[in-house]
């Protein structure tokens, strides 16, 4: 790739069209229609996470359509990079911005670009808005873009299309490491339990618990003397001291006071964690909400063994069989685990069990935390992708050779006649009736001032009203309007933000 011939600089709005004019509203769209909104689209990867239809989403805005081909930008805070290409035409939420690409522009050299790291830049630096910052399609027609030759716009889209396919293939693979480590681990405990099962007696937790109690129902606070521990708060087998709630009702604190060595069951959950256990080490006073069952075990029952066992596939099915499901969470009462039956062998073997778990758990986190450190640099590796393949770039136009220039004009060319077509296209669709119902003139009916005749306020009007109001066909209509515009009767106003609020003023 080195030895093909460098990008130039050009803004983005005059290579690509940004097709924002042609909106829909729901009752316009199809059932079957494609409808694509901002959560469909995985960040940094270009991912298209579900395909949904205007049926199942029964939208109640307004939509905007794209084609086939579009590269589809999400202008909602755009530091999140979200951007795909469209397999198929369809509809999309106003925040997300179609662009469409003339014949001579490689659409995946578009896409790419899109998630350069110089674009991103760009972007974050133009949004405006606090707590929702935007991209105006203004902005985005200025954007920087680094025009190529087409066949190394086939090279840096080939080249990236394979890096990024390597990258998705691996990341991929290692997502899937986390859930298998657990599987392994599951299936380790399970293999140790059952063995011990086969030789040692099972015991029911009500004969070897000393004290078991629910938790205080009082309201918590962000501040106080005294952490109460909460379902959130058991998290593996340990206590998690983050996004803690406190109390400073000293009687509460005396009668719900955690002593080292005790175990916590989270009794009320989702489906899911209900049921999970953890002891509590001491080291820092504390208290447990009622959400949690705090059990006091006697001395032939090490906490920790216990806590393996309940978290282990055998405790889970336990749990599962004797859970009470409500709407969205499940609870397990006091009797119910009381009930719960285990193998309970000496405390030394005990021991060297909940060691050879612990162990094997602490070097599946290890390698899981590896698997999460490589996911996480794998945005980097795809900048650096990005980067070299758009790296050599001119830095003005005046590295510009004639094919250059050529292909620039023809490139502008084709978005002209894009942003026509599609005015056309969209207008025509939603004003068919009226236009078709009358009879239109001929400029050979008309004076050589008709169109700005026809702008009344000084607003003025925008080309599709006054076009409606014309009675010409689309092609007379846009040979009267250059005519006018020459002449100086009509001059034309832009919005800053959006292109769509173009207007024909009357000299």
């Amino acid at each position: 790739m080195s030895n093909l011939p460098s990008p130039h600089p050009v803004k983005l709005g005059e290579c690509v069209y940004v097709a924002t004019r042609s909106k829909a509203e729901p009752s316009e769209i199809p059932g079957e229609a494609w409808l694509l909104e901002l959560e469909d689209i995985e960040r940094d990867t270009g991912r298209l996470l579900q395909r949904v239809t205007k049926a199942e989403r029964a939208p109640r805005s307004e939509k905007t359509r794209f084609l086939a081909g579009d590269i589809l930008y999400g202008k909602l805070r755009p530091y999140l990079n979200k951007v795909i290409q469209a397999t198929d035409s369809g509809y999309c939420s106003t925040e997300i911005v179609p662009l469409r690409v003339p014949h001579a522009l490689e659409g995946k050299y578009l896409y790419y670009w899109m998630q350069h790291p110089t674009f991103r830049d760009y972007a974050n630096v133009v949004s405006q808005g606090t707590n929702m910052p935007r991209v105006s399609p203004a902005k985005l027609r200025d954007a920087p873009f680094l025009l190529a030759s087409a066949s190394r716009q086939r090279s840096i889209a080939d080249y990236l299309d394979d890096v990024f396919l390597r990258i998705e293939t691996i990341r991929d693979a290692v997502a899937q490491v986390p859930n298998t480590l657990d599987a392994v681990w599951a299936y380790h405990a399970e293999r140790t339990l059952g063995e011990l099962a086969e030789r040692e007696p099972t015991v029911r937790l009500e004969d070897v618990v000393i004290r078991a109690n629910y938790g205080t129902s009082k309201k918590s606070s962000r501040e106080g003397h005294v952490p109460v521990l909460r379902m959130g708060n058991l998290q593996d087998g340990e206590i998690d001291w983050s996004d803690l709630a406190y109390s400073s009702d000293h009687t509460e604190i005396d009668k719900y006071g955690l002593n080292e060595g005790d175990l916590l069951f989270n009794r009320t959950n989702s489906p899911e964690l209900v049921g999970k256990t953890a002891v509590y080490r001491g080291g820092r006073r504390a208290i447990f909400a009622g959400y949690l069952i705090r059990l006091q075990l006697a001395e032939n029952v090490l906490p920790e063994y216990l806590s393996v066992v309940l978290n282990s596939p055998l405790g889970r099915a336990y749990c599962r069989s004797v859970k009470v499901d409500g709407l969205s969470q499940s609870n397990i009462n006091l009797k119910s685990l009381l009930n719960f039956r285990f193998t309970l062998p000496s405390v030394a073997r005990q021991e060297a069990v909940v060691n050879g778990l612990m162990a094997a758990k602490k070097h599946v986190r290890h390698l899981q935390q590896a698997g999460m450190d490589i996911l996480e640099g794998l945005p980097g590796v795809r900048d650096i992708a990005l980067r070299r393949a758009f790296a050599g770039l001119p830095s003005s136009r005046s590295a510009f050779d004639e094919a250059d220039s050529l292909l620039l004009e023809g490139i502008e060319e084709g978005v002209r006649s894009m942003a026509q077509r599609d005015v056309v296209d969209a207008r025509e669709r939603r004003n068919r009736p009226k236009v078709e119902n009358r009879r239109l003139l001929s400029r050979g009916e008309i004076s050589g001032d008709h169109l700005s005749q026809l702008i009344q306020s000084d607003n003025g009007l925008r080309p599709i009203d006054l076009w409606e109001e014309s009675r010409l066909s689309i092609d007379d209509f846009y040979d009267q309007l250059r005519d006018e515009v020459i002449a100086g009767l009509i001059v034309e106003l832009r919005s800053d933000d959006d292109d769509s609020e173009r207007r024909l003023v009357r000299r």
